[in-house]
């Protein structure tokens, strides 16, 4: 049978390289089952940010899609968007059309002239009510955006919640479950890293046990409240001088960060003891950021994964070190953790103020036998499965075929 749904997915990056593994699992799904014809529109490249970070590999996009502008979203104007997406609108003419946003005014015109001509609607959503504060007009626009919609993929359950309290029906909700890495990739680079045996890590510069966080060294991540609650555990912990801190990533607070491991005693020669480029055995050491697929051979040198955010929509990288196997502590404003962390079974959640909890957390998981943190890296292995790539993509294929049906 020849493909009679198109679906056109209005996207913002092409940097995004989780989005374009559901893209290609997606598009091989549609091409088997042979009722839907999928066509990614990326709207730039990247954005400033990220300049960084590299370029995204043509391997990874393997899904049609078209490049509305090849360099950072900043830099592509409003009318260039209209013009170039319309153009891509009216030479497709689809049946359903998803959005992965509603804050881009080129994208409310489409979301608009798709009411008008009496195409589908799905809105992807990541927010929650707890990510940023909640109030005002803005809220009151969002409900009347929302309304707009005929369906929605959430990234989990805050997500779903946020989106009903503005108006979505249950019934809309056509995946609760859209926050997914690539996993089968992670975790075979995950199992041929090396590091993982503490001798490994000693002869690399590390210390025998680790305790891991990645990604952006800023304000909202928290990580000084880490560091603290890092260094009060260790001094605590039955062999503490085993354990040290990982912090891979790039971002303002590196500065501030390395000062604070000097105050703390963290380190024992200055400035060069958290060099970028120069691990070494000290207690906590603060590494260079690294592409997506390289993070498996950071998250192979830890024990603990975690996650301490004010504020993350979701958290995808708490996914990642779940996905590899490893016990996770998360701020309870992740959006994941309510749908990922099971009270000690493969984690435990806390409040990001609260710094004491935090350092209780570190020092019973740093405390436990090797054998239990085995068991709670297990229990995330089970745990994730649930948003894997081919679980997803298989409810996000059903939901646009629910869509053309209506």
């Amino acid at each position: 049978m020849s493909a009679s749904i198109r679906v056109l997915i209005v996207h913002n990056l092409l940097w995004s390289h989780y989005k374009a593994a559901v893209f290609t699992e997606l598009h091989r799904l549609a091409e088997r089952r042979q009722t839907v014809r999928l066509l990614v529109v990326q709207l730039a490249k990247t954005e400033r940010s990220r300049l960084g970070l590299g370029d995204p590999s043509p391997g990874e996009h393997a899904y049609p899609h078209v490049l509305l502008h090849d360099g950072p979203v900043e830099e592509f104007g409003l009318l260039a968007r209209l013009r170039t997406l319309f153009g891509v609108v009216r030479e497709f003419r689809p049946t359903v059309v998803n959005l992965t946003g509603y804050y881009d005014p080129a994208q409310l015109a489409l979301l608009t002239y798709c009411k008008l001509r009496g195409i589908r609607t799905v809105l992807s959503n990541e927010s929650t009510a707890a990510d940023h504060a909640r109030r005002g007009y803005r809220e009151r626009l969002k409900r009347w955006i929302v309304r707009q919609f005929d369906g929605f993929f959430c990234f989990g359950t805050p997500s779903v919640r946020y989106l009903l309290a503005l108006g979505a029906q249950p019934g809309q909700i056509l995946s609760r479950r859209a926050a997914v890495v690539s996993d089968a990739v992670l975790r075979r680079a995950y199992e041929s890293a090396p590091g993982s045996a503490p001798a490994e890590r000693a002869q690399r510069g590390f210390l025998p046990r680790n305790v891991v966080y990645v990604g952006r060294l800023s304000r909202e991540k928290n990580l000084l409240r880490l560091v603290r609650a890092f260094a009060s555990a260790r001094k605590q912990a039955q062999r503490g001088s085993d354990w040290g801190l990982l912090l891979r990533g790039e971002g303002p607070q590196r500065g501030e960060l390395q000062s604070l491991v000097r105050q703390l005693g963290l380190s024992t020669v200055g400035s060069e003891a958290v060099n970028p480029d120069s691990p070494s055995s000290d207690a906590v050491q603060i590494l260079p950021g690294v592409a997506w697929h390289e993070v498996p051979a950071t998250l192979a040198l830890g024990d603990v994964f975690v996650l301490p955010s004010q504020s993350e929509p979701w958290g995808l990288v708490v996914n990642e070190a779940m996905v590899c196997g490893l016990p996770v502590l998360v701020s309870e404003r992740c959006g994941c953790a309510e749908d990922l962390v099971r009270e000690g079974e493969n984690g435990f959640t806390f409040p990001p103020d609260d710094e004491a909890r935090l350092g209780q957390l570190l020092l019973r998981l740093m405390d436990a036998p090797a054998s239990t943190r085995r068991a709670m890296g297990d229990a995330s292995r089970r745990l994730v499965e649930a948003f894997s790539l081919p679980v997803v993509a298989e409810e996000m294929l059903t939901g646009f075929e629910r869509m053309a049906a209506l």
